[in-house]
C-alpha cells in the first residue's frame, strides 16, 4: 500500500485534490457557459439580423404601398414622398445588412425586385400622377404596384416565419443544454464539496491527533514525570520523527538523572565520612596541643594513627576524584540533551513554515474562486444587454401595432407581423430570465465553494497555533536543562576544589607522620605542626560542610523528576 512519508506531501496531496476538483468544476462551468454564449451569439449575430431585416423589409413594403395610396388620395402631398424616401432608405439598410452576411440567390433576386418595385412606384405613381392625373396613377397602383408589393411581402413574411422557427428551435436547444449543464455542474459541485470535507477531516486528524498526544506527553515531561511509557509513532513523517526524538529525550533524561542521583548519594555519604574524619582529626590535633608533655611517650602511637589517617585521606582523595569525573560526565550529558532540545525546536520551526506555505495555497485558491465569481458577473451583464434588446424589440412591435391600427384595413397584415414580433420579444425575454437564473445559481455555488475554502483556512490557522504551542513547550524544557547544566557546573567546580583540598590535607597528614617519627627532635616543632594540622582540619571541615550542602541541592533538583 502506498504511504506518504512526509507531512508536507500529505498536506499537498489533500489540497491538490481539492484544487483539482475546483479546477474541474471551473472547466465544466467554462465549457457550459461557452456553449451557451456561442448558441446565443449565433442567434443574435446570425439568425436575429435575418429576422429583423425580413420583417423590416416587409414592413417598409407595406408602408410604401400605404404612402403611395395616401399620395394619390391627398393630392400629391410632398410629405408622403419624403416619408416614402425614408422607408426606401430603411429598406436598403436592411437589405445591405443581410447581403453583407451572405445569402442565397433567391434572396438576391428578391432584393433586386424590391428595388425595381421601388423605382416602379416613383415612375408609375408619383410621375404619372403629375403628368396624367389621379385616375391613371390609381390604375397603376391597383394593377402594377400593389400585386408586386403583395408578392414581395409574402416572400419576406415567409422568410420571417422561417427565421422565427429557426430561432425558436435554437433557443429550445440552448435551454435544454443549460438545464443539462446545470444538473451536471450541481452533481459535480456536490461531490467536490463532500470530497473536500472528507479530505479536510482526514488531513486534520492525521496532523492534530499525533500532535495532541505529543503535547500531553511533553507537558508531563515538563512537570517532571519521566515514568510514562514511550510514545508509539503512528507514521514515518515529521510527526513520527518528533515522537521518536521525544522518546530519546525521555530515555536520556532518565539515564542522566539516574547517574546524577547515584553520584549525589555517593557524594553525600562521602561528605559525611569526611566531616566525621575531619572532626576526629581536629579533636586529635587539639589533644596533641594540650598534651605536648606526653608527645615523646606517645610518638609511636601518633605515628601509627598518622599512617591510618594517611590511608583514609588517600582513599578520600580517590573518591573525590571519581566524583569529579562523574560531574564532568554529567555536564557532557546535559550538553547533549540541550542539543537534542535545540533540534526539536528547529523541527517545530520547520513545521510552522510548512503550515505558512499551506496557508498561502489556500489563499490562492480563495482568490481563484473570487475570479470565477467576477466572470459570472460579466455573464450577467451580457444577459442584461440581450434583455435590453428584447425589450426594445417588444417596444418596436408595440409601435408597429399602433401604426397598423392607424392604417386601418390596410394595416391588418402588418398588425399580424407586429404581433408575431412581440411574441418573439417575449420569448427572448423569457429565455434571458432563464439564463439569468442559471447564472445566479452558478454564483451561489461559487460562494459556497469560497466559504468552504475559508473554513479550510481557519483549520490551517488552528494547526499553526498548536504547533507554535508545542514549540514554546520545547523552549521551556530547554531553559530547564540550561539551569540544570549550570548547577551541575557549579557542583563540578566544587568537587575540583575539594580534590585540591584533599591533596593538601593528604600532604599535611604525611607531614604529621614525619613529625611524629621525629617528635624526639623537638617539642616546639611538633607543637607548630599540630597547630598547622588543626588549621587544615578546620578548612577540611568547612569544605566537607559545603560539599554536603551541594549534595543536598543536587538531590533536591533530581527529586523534581519521577524516574
Amino acid at each position: 500500500m502506498f504511504k506518504l512519508k512526509s507531512l508536507k506531501h500529505k498536506l499537498l496531496l489533500g489540497f491538490g485534490i481539492v484544487i483539482l476538483l475546483i479546477l474541474i468544476i471551473g472547466i465544466i462551468n467554462l465549457i457550459s457557459v461557452n456553449k451557451v454564449n456561442k448558441a446565443t451569439e449565433e442567434i443574435v449575430e446570425e439568425e436575429l439580423p435575418y429576422l429583423i431585416s425580413n420583417a423590416g423589409i416587409s414592413y417598409n413594403v407595406a408602408n410604401r404601398i400605404a404612402l403611395s395610396r395616401a399620395y394619390i388620395l391627398n393630392d400629391a402631398d410632398q410629405d408622403y414622398v419624403n416619408r416614402f424616401d425614408k422607408y426606401s432608405k430603411s429598406s436598403e439598410e436592411y437589405e445591405e445588412m443581410i447581403l453583407s452576411k451572405g445569402t442565397n440567390k433567391k434572396f438576391i433576386d428578391m432584393v433586386d425586385r424590391t428595388r425595381a418595385w421601388d423605382e416602379l412606384i416613383r415612375t408609375e405613381i408619383f410621375e404619372v400622377y403629375k403628368a396624367d392625373g389621379r385616375k391613371a396613377a390609381m390604375d397603376n397602383l391597383v394593377n402594377k404596384v400593389e400585386p408586386e408589393g403583395r408578392e414581395l411581402m409574402t416572400y419576406f413574411d415567409a422568410e420571417t416565419v422561417k427565421k422565427e422557427s429557426s430561432i425558436n428551435t435554437a433557443g429550445t436547444k440552448v435551454m435544454k443544454s443549460g438545464k443539462s449543464n446545470l444538473m451536471i455542474f450541481s452533481v459535480i459541485a456536490l461531490l467536490a464539496i463532500v470530497a473536500s470535507i472528507i479530505i479536510a477531516l482526514v488531513t486534520s486528524r492525521m496532523i492534530v491527533n499525533p500532535i495532541k498526544k505529543v503535547m500531553d506527553w511533553m507537558k508531563s515531561l515538563a512537570a517532571g514525570d519521566l515514568t510514562r511509557e514511550p510514545l508509539v509513532p503512528s507514521s514515518n513523517d515529521e510527526i513520527g520523527h518528533l515522537v521518536m526524538a521525544a522518546n530519546d529525550v525521555n530515555t536520556q533524561l532518565r539515564e542522566v538523572l539516574g547517574e546524577i542521583n547515584h553520584v549525589s548519594s555517593s557524594v553525600s555519604s562521602q561528605s559525611e565520612e569526611l566531616t566525621q574524619s575531619a572532626t576526629e582529626v581536629k579533636a586529635g590535633s587539639e589533644q596533641i596541643a594540650t598534651t605536648m608533655e606526653e608527645l615523646a611517650s606517645g610518638a609511636e602511637s601518633q605515628a601509627h594513627r598518622s599512617g591510618e589517617l594517611s590511608s583514609i585521606m588517600n582513599r578520600f582523595s580517590e573518591e573525590i576524584t571519581t566524583a569529579n569525573d562523574n560531574g564532568v560526565a554529567i555536564s557532557n550529558a546535559s550538553d547533549h540533551i540541550m542539543k537534542l532540545a535545540a533540534a526539536g525546536s528547529e523541527m517545530m520551526t520547520s513545521s510552522t513554515k510548512q503550515m505558512d506555505r499551506i496557508d498561502a495555497i489556500v489563499r490562492d485558491a480563495v482568490s481563484k474562486v473570487a475570479g470565477l465569481d467576477e466572470q459570472s458577473q460579466e455573464i450577467s451583464q451580457l444577459v442584461g444587454v440581450i434583455k435590453a434588446i428584447s425589450e426594445q424589440t417588444n417596444l418596436l412591435a408595440l409601435n408597429a401595432s399602433i401604426e397598423a391600427a392607424r392604417a386601418g384595413e390596410h394595416g391588418k397584415g402588418f398588425a399580424v407581423v407586429a404581433n408575431e414580433v412581440g411574441k418573439l420579444a417575449e420569448q427572448v425575454g423569457e429565455s434571458v430570465t432563464n439564463i439569468t437564473q442559471i447564472v445566479n445559481t452558478i454564483q451561489g455555488e461559487t460562494a459556497i465553494v469560497a466559504s468552504s475554502l475559508q473554513d479550510g483556512y481557519k483549520e490551517v490557522a488552528e494547526g499553526s497555533n498548536q504547533i507554535q504551542s508545542t514549540g514554546e513547550t520545547f523552549g521551556e524544557i530547554r531553559n530547564a536543562l540550561v539551569d540544570m547544566a549550570n548547577r551541575i557546573g557549579v557542583i563540578s567546580k566544587n568537587l575540583a576544589h575539594a580534590t585540591e583540598d584533599s591533596e593538601k590535607m593528604n600532604g599535611s597528614i604525611q607531614e604529621i607522620a614525619a613529625v611524629s617519627e621525629e617528635s624526639a627532635a623537638g617539642v616546639e616543632q611538633t607543637s607548630a605542626t599540630a597547630q598547622q594540622s588543626a588549621s587544615s582540619m578546620e578548612e577540611i571541615t568547612e569544605n566537607s560542610i559545603e560539599l554536603a550542602n551541594l549534595s543536598e541541592q543536587l538531590n533536591t533538583l533530581v527529586n523534581r523528576f519521577k524516574i
